[in-house]
């Protein structure tokens, strides 16, 4: 996911606000998301933000199957299952935070 690394190699959302949260680190990365460790300053925790990345927000097939990922998702209650605290879109991003 070229698009979010700059020249030197840094992650354009590193230290960027998505939501409530601040991005501070790239946990993870599949095959059309990123996974970040962020601060959530306004609830004092940590928490993992999914983001698709720009060229996927632009496709409306991929809109649709993250916003439809997101809602399956808040459906779901079980202890081995991550919560889904918000979703959104912001800077050209759509995210889930959990």
């Amino acid at each position: 996911m070229a698009e979010q690394v700059d020249d030197q190699g840094v992650d354009e959302l590193i230290g960027k606000t998505l939501g409530h949260c601040v991005i501070e680190e790239l946990i993870g990365q599949g095959g059309m998301a990123r996974v970040y460790r962020a601060y959530q300053a306004n609830l004092d925790r940590h928490v993992a933000v999914k983001v698709l990345p720009p060229y996927y927000a632009a496709d409306p097939a991929f809109v649709e199957r993250f916003k439809v990922e997101s809602r399956a998702m808040a459906r779901l209650t079980h202890p081995n299952i991550l919560v889904v605290h918000d979703a959104g879109r912001e800077q050209g991003h759509l995210f889930i935070t959990m």
